[in-house]
């Protein structure tokens, strides 16, 4: 358990899942903010606002394994590392979720709060800073945690795009699958949930700390 043999490459999978949850939990954080204000706020008018909510969506719809596998032939014989090939995998499964919790809680703020800062002189950006960020964050940060966990739990996509790179889940699939391995991959699985009750006591720790609510 403490990192020999089998149980290293265990170890090193479950790090690799929560580098790429986490990376991809970043930057869908800066790219869905955009989206989710024009989608919102319908700054390119109602029409387009509506096409482009649907087209961000379109992933969710999509069988992972669909997506892994056209990402690897466009993609797989370019020379990237698979690390950067299954973190666009995991990118674009995990945006739509991103996109649409922050969608929801922009919704829920009241245009007339963000006009009201602007009127008394407030930049574009301080208004964001002082009056949608505080109202919003914690929708933010749910949205956040849904996109994390989608990622940590994904496996078809990652399986499409990479045959030598490694998450946990993928380890646990081939684990499972072995039949010389089946003790192993028990305790491997309640290793993770372990994990992942760790996390869920954390997550529910910053909402009660914040004000939050967890559904």
């Amino acid at each position: 358990f403490l990192g020999e043999g089998i149980w290293a490459s265990y170890w090193s999978s479950v790090i690799n899942s929560y580098v790429i949850g986490l990376l991809a939990t970043l930057i869908n954080v800066l790219f869905s903010l955009p989206m989710a204000i024009i989608i919102s706020r319908r700054r390119l008018g109602r029409t387009f606002s509506r096409i482009l909510d649907a087209l961000s969506n379109v992933s969710i719809i999509m069988p992972s394994v669909a997506l892994g596998v056209s990402i690897g032939l466009f993609w797989g014989s370019s020379g990237i590392p698979d690390f950067f090939l299954v973190l666009l995998a995991h990118l674009c499964i995990t945006y739509p979720y991103m996109v649409a919790t922050m969608v929801s809680a922009l919704e829920d703020l009241p245009v007339e709060l963000e006009e009201a800062g602007r009127t008394l002189g407030g930049t574009p950006f301080k208004v964001f800073r002082s009056i949608t960020l505080p109202v919003a964050k914690y929708s933010f940060l749910s949205g956040a945690i849904l996109t994390f966990t989608r990622s940590v739990n994904e496996t078809g996509a990652t399986l499409a795009v990479s045959k030598t790179f490694k998450t946990v889940s993928v380890l646990l699939v081939e684990w499972v699958k072995s039949p010389v391995m089946r003790v192993e991959s028990g305790m491997g699985t309640l290793i993770l949930m372990l994990l992942s009750l760790i996390f869920l006591i954390v997550f529910k720790y910053i909402y009660s700390k914040g004000g939050g609510m967890v559904a």
